[in-house]
Order: C-alpha cells, then structure tokens, then sequence
C-alpha cells in the first residue's frame, strides 16, 4: 500500500510561503524551469540545460517560494496525490471587489470587458491584449473596480507621463516619480495611484526612508509586462519588495 503524502504550506504575506525543508522535494517540479548555457566541447559550443527552482530563499528549516506560485504548486499536489495543507490567509481575500468599473467618457468594448472581469476573478496574473486595443484603459478600469493605493510601474519615462496623464482625465490623483521628482511626500501617499519607472522605483526602493511604500500600496500593474523576463530582474525585484495582495 502506497503510503500518502501530507504537507504543510505556510503563507507569511502577499510576496512569499514557506515549506518545512524536509518537504520541499515534494513540491520543487512545480516551481521549477529549465535554464542553459553554453559549453565548450571538442566538438564547439553545445547547449547544456538544467532544473532551476525558483526557491526565494533557504535556511535550516524552511524553504521560501513566491506566493504567486501557490496555485501551481497545489495544482501539483493534487496531480500526485499529495495532502497539502494551507495554513495562513490568502492576501487576495482581503482585498474585495468595490464596484462595476466605470471611467468617464469610455464604453468598454467587449475585450477591455473581459480584461478587467479576468482581473476580478483572479486577482492576480498577467492580461493579454493585442497593441492599440486600449491596454491602458484596461488597467484603469481594474484599479476602478478595486480603487485601492496602486503603484504603476512603466517601463519608460514617456510612457510614465502618458499614463498619469490619462489617469487625470479620468478623474484620478496621480504622483508622477520622475527626473528631479525622485523623493514621496505626503501628497505621494495620499494619490491614488503612483506612476514611476522600474529604474526609479529599484533606486528609491533601496533607501530606508521609503521602506514604508513595502506595505502602502495593496496592487501593482506592470504596463507592458511581457519586459519581465528573469526571476531576478528589475521588475522581480519591485515585486518581491511591494507586499500587495493584487
């Protein structure tokens, strides 16, 4: 008789969940991809690949993984008949849904719709839409549904000032962080939304006056996501730094 699997999973905040080490062997496929390199053979250059795991970090008890990661890794549980228990409170469910979105002077056309139901359901996760279908009046329709303190990052400085621009044109208090911009104040933590670029928001994540912004904002949108291409990147590090639940 096959001897059955049961775990715990430990969900400490919006960013990160914890396994004890002795079973993270059971969960470690779920959170892992293939990475390669290049190596010298006498007969040229070869690519080599191998698992990497996406552990955040390790110590003598624990593993860490990505909160985000938590649906795949109970997916997998399931798939091998492994008990997994969930101890702690998903961040998603303290965030709860405030209103059909409305921004004036937009109807939304049917994929904008489902752009923003998605968002709804899920909470968390990445909206696809093709260029020149409306991307950002998509994101400023889920921050309507949910008008929580949101952080918008941009990956350029143009795209920075479009972005707050037409946030204001729907009614929004927008802080733009920019150029000589670069410090919050309190009229940055009364906006609704702060609009900077990933570069900016690395350099004043790093300093320990605006340690604060960590637990402030409770939803990030990334205009322009598919530039997240590393768990280590820019961008994975604004996201393991901001503890929202959206």
């Amino acid at each position: 008789m096959t001897q059955s699997i049961e775990i715990e999973i430990e969900i400490i905040n919006a960013v990160e969940c914890r396994i004890k080490r002795a079973h993270a062997r059971y969960i470690v496929e779920a959170i892992s991809y293939q990475k390669s390199f290049w190596q010298d053979t006498p007969r040229g250059k070869r690519q080599k690949f191998y698992d990497y795991a996406l552990w955040t970090r390790k110590s003598s008890t624990y593993f860490y993984f990505l909160t985000g990661h938590l649906k795949k890794v109970l997916t997998h549980c399931r798939k091998h008949n492994i008990k997994a228990k969930v101890v702690g409170t998903s961040p998603t469910s303290v965030i709860k849904y405030v209103h059909k979105a409305e921004l004036d002077g937009i109807t939304f056309r049917p994929h904008q719709k489902e752009g923003i139901n998605a968002a709804i359901n899920c909470k968390r996760g990445v909206v696809k839409a093709p260029t020149r279908t409306g991307k950002t009046i998509i994101q400023y329709g889920i921050f309507d549904t949910f008008h929580v303190h949101t952080l918008l990052i941009a990956h350029t400085l143009d795209l920075v000032k479009q972005l707050a621009e037409e946030g204001r044109r729907f009614g929004y208090n927008v802080y733009e962080v920019h150029g000589k911009r670069k410090q919050l104040n309190w009229n940055s933590r009364a906006a609704h939304i702060v609009v900077m670029t990933r570069r900016t928001a690395n350099l004043m994540f790093k300093k320990k006056e605006n340690k604060w912004m960590a637990d402030h904002f409770q939803m990030v949108i990334v205009d322009e996501a598919h530039h997240i291409t590393t768990p280590d990147g820019e961008y994975a590090k604004i996201l393991k730094f901001i503890k929202a639940p959206l």
